[in-house]
């Protein structure tokens, strides 16, 4: 399975571990870092490439927005912050997308996915041959020929399939 690196640049304690655990649940990503204040993230960034940055707004030293004008990244961003004023400017600087806080988990995979159809010229080899689908909580790989029967009931996705 392809797996996608991401990091999270998040000062608020409870934003970062929400964030992280989101992080954790879905099984394509993998999460290289997590750092507390920008200059840091910036550092990594400027060492590794990473696919996906999850990015906070407001932070001390450096905010996520000045980050955004005075670095070049490469990396699919999606902010993650409490402040819906900063939406704008973050377009502007051509963000993925905006999770305004606090979040759930169905709106950050959604967020997810938008980057990974955005960038799929960034992202080597995306495989055709299976799916993930959402049952409950948690994403299942389910390869496409092992689907026999499959059907869409009350917003979660049931499938029928041989394991």
């Amino acid at each position: 399975m392809v797996r996608y690196s991401c990091i999270i640049i998040e000062d608020e304690p409870l934003a970062l571990e929400r964030t992280k655990s989101f992080v954790i649940k879905v099984p394509f990503l993998n999460l290289c870092g997590t750092f507390d204040n920008a200059l840091d993230g910036l550092s990594y960034l400027k060492a590794n490439k990473v696919d996906l940055l999850f990015l906070d707004i407001n932070m001390d030293e450096l905010s996520g927005i000045e980050l955004l004008e005075s670095s070049k990244i490469e990396s699919q961003i999606i902010i993650t912050t409490a402040y819906q004023e900063y939406a704008i400017k973050g377009y502007e600087l051509n963000v993925t997308d905006y999770l305004l806080e606090p979040f759930m988990f169905d709106r950050f995979l959604k967020s997810v996915n938008k980057a990974l159809e955005n960038s799929n010229q960034n992202f080597p080899n995306v495989p055709s041959d299976f799916i993930f689908v959402k049952t409950e909580n948690r994403l299942e790989k389910i390869n496409l020929s092992d689907i026999l029967i499959y059907r869409r009931n009350e917003g979660l996705m049931k499938n029928s399939y041989d394991k």
